[in-house]
């Protein structure tokens, strides 16, 4: 008899939670099919992203690794651009590289 309260409380306490008795929906074997395909479609595209993400973390690190000492020996910027074309571009790369680092977190 005991038991059988308890079960009943705990009946009223799941329906009083859920506001509504959960309704059985019944669907047919290739909606099923087309359900199941579909979440394992979406798990699948959610690990191939995080492997991408790993990935790219990876790369990242090697490329922090090889552009930190590129960027040690500080390039100054020329007074005439006009007269040293090549001291202005070797500048605008350099400005580009510690950008790209600053932006990676090296």
């Amino acid at each position: 008899m005991m038991r059988i309260r308890v079960l009943a409380a705990v009946k009223f306490i799941i329906r009083w939670i859920w506001g509504f008795r959960i309704p059985r929906i019944h669907i047919s074997r290739d909606a099923y099919a087309f359900l199941v395909l579909t979440m394992i479609s979406i798990m699948l595209d959610f690990i191939v992203i995080a492997i991408g993400l790993y990935a790219i973390n990876v790369n990242n690190h090697k490329f922090c690794q090889v552009i930190t000492p590129v960027i040690q020996n500080q390039v100054i910027k020329p007074v005439n651009p006009k007269k040293t074309p090549a001291l202005e571009q070797q500048w605008e790369w350099y400005q580009r590289y510690v950008s790209l680092d600053h932006s990676l977190g090296c």
